[in-house]
């Protein structure tokens, strides 16, 4: 019996902060591309599911998601915190936006097409600060987000 895909909290975090209207980020992932001219213009943002507690009646996932926000200006040793904290005031404006926070999302990954998840609810556990510490000249913003969500099982008609 072949394996059905199903889309978890690491993509569906992803497809959602990817899905943000207007969002100016070159990547959003679950680690830096080495290349830092891939990210340099606008930044990036890392996603990483720090934990969460499941529905235990219903099948809603609600993880705790860790965002870092990294912005570089290569060549530099002066790290661009205005623009990695740009992003964070991105999605800090997203989730105020209660008219779109909830919403369907696609989820793809390696090129593989995974069932849409909806997201039902996003706001933030924390304060966007500053990360200290790194020593490739990086700027980091990092916060908390909670996600409540389910996959879906039919394509909405929408899409």
């Amino acid at each position: 019996m072949p394996v059905s895909l199903l889309p978890n909290s690491e993509l569906t975090a992803i497809a959602y902060i990817s899905s943000i209207a207007g969002l100016q980020c070159d990547v959003v992932a679950t680690q830096l591309p080495s290349d830092n001219t891939q990210w340099a213009k606008f930044g990036a943002i890392i996603v990483s599911v720090a934990g969460g507690v499941p529905d235990v009646y219903v099948p809603v996932a609600h993880p705790i998601v860790v965002l870092d926000f990294f912005a570089c200006n290569p060549g530099s040793n002066k790290p661009p915190w205005f623009k990695a904290n740009a992003l964070a005031e991105q999605v800090r404006a997203s989730v105020y936006d209660k008219g779109s926070v909830s919403r369907v999302v696609p989820i793809t990954a390696g090129g593989v097409a995974y069932p849409y998840a909806r997201v039902l609810t996003a706001f933030l556990l924390t304060e966007p600060r500053r990360k200290f510490g790194d020593t490739g000249d990086y700027a980091i913003y990092t916060c908390d987000l909670a996600l409540s969500w389910h996959a879906m099982t039919t394509i909405p008609e929408s899409y």
